[in-house]
């Protein structure tokens, strides 16, 4: 269907809702690609490379928000844009006696949130919060 102009509009669980903008029926393709897999990083590199554009996240069976989806166009087209992903490591510490929890990060998720806040000032956004094994921030910048 995404070739035939069709673009995702809702995905929940397995089912997806797709639409075609009348005025707007450009062929496409999507990428699902699971933040968990060993080559990860390389398909977000290929995915960015070919153009892709980050849609939304997409539930495992574990209700994981683990899949990211990309859009991409098949006719090239549109700004090149740089992802960035980061882990956050948050850590608990309860105390029962006085009713209290504690949240702390770990040195390399203060470390990220260090990177994060430069590549906010270089342009980047932030596009999504997701659940992978652990949170992941997912930053965006158009070239």
């Amino acid at each position: 269907l995404a070739r035939q102009g069709y673009r995702i509009h809702l995905n929940n669980y397995g089912v997806v809702l797709m639409r075609r903008d009348a005025q707007d029926a450009t062929p496409a393709e999507y990428l699902w690609l699971d933040a968990r897999g060993k080559n990860f990083a390389r398909r977000l590199a290929e995915a960015q490379e070919a153009g892709a554009v980050y849609r939304m996240t997409s539930p495992d069976g574990e209700r994981d928000e683990a899949r990211l989806v990309f859009e991409r166009p098949l006719a090239g087209g549109g700004r090149r844009r740089d992802y960035k992903m980061f882990r956050i490591d948050l850590r608990f510490a309860e105390n029962v006696a006085e009713r209290r929890v504690s949240v702390g990060a770990s040195p390399q998720t203060r470390a990220a949130v260090a990177d994060v806040g430069r590549l906010l000032q270089e342009g980047y956004v932030v596009r999504d919060l997701f659940w992978a094994d652990a949170a992941h921030l997912l930053l965006e910048r158009t070239r």
